[in-house]
């Protein structure tokens, strides 16, 4: 589940790099996704995935991490993923954020949907890089996912009142700040 859920993001940055490329150099119109959409359902009737809308989600998802991401195959590209079959790399932007090989797990465990769920309700890299790796290491299903987005669970982690700095030991405090999600709802 993994592996196809690694191939279908992947297959969906480039086909949206590609449709984003496409419609800055060659200046297309709104209605050239309809007619991709429609080319592609009659060459391969029954494919599912390429919706006009679809197509939409998957540009905005590829505009989103294009700066930030390249998927490639060349070996400047590549991280050393095994079993990766795919090269990955992250701009020197977000790595004072992150780990390449804890973000590129996250990355690719979580669905399409939760994706496009925090690129369109999160602005913040800081925030998304959060809410996507909590996403992965919790398997937060899209319901969950929504809820504490709208509940700003990383605008509130770590903010409850406390006594842990005078009562627990340096290497216990983050993880008994995260224990505590949200001051009302302790799940």
């Amino acid at each position: 589940a993994r592996l196809a859920n690694r191939e279908q993001l992947m297959l969906y940055f480039k086909t949206g790099l590609m449709i984003s490329e496409k419609i800055k150099a060659q200046k297309w119109g709104a209605k050239v996704l309809d007619q991709i959409s429609a080319d592609l359902q009659k060459e391969l009737p029954g494919l599912k995935g390429f919706s006009s809308g679809n197509l939409k989600k998957i540009r905005l998802f590829a505009e989103a991490y294009a700066p930030h991401l390249v998927f490639g195959s060349t070996p400047s590209n590549q991280i050393g993923q095994a079993g990766s079959g795919e090269g990955f790399s992250i701009s020197s932007t977000l790595l004072n954020l992150i780990e390449n090989k804890a973000f590129y797990e996250a990355f690719t465990c979580i669905s399409f949907s939760h994706h496009f769920t925090i690129i369109t309700k999160i602005k913040g890299w800081e925030a998304r890089i959060f809410y996507l790796q909590s996403a992965a290491a919790n398997f937060w299903s899209l319901t969950v996912l929504e809820h504490h987005l709208e509940n700003n669970l990383f605008g509130k982690e770590g903010k409850l009142p406390n006594n842990f700095d005078g009562t627990l030991a340096e290497n216990l405090k983050p993880s008994a700040l995260k224990m505590f999600k949200d001051e009302y709802l302790l799940d």
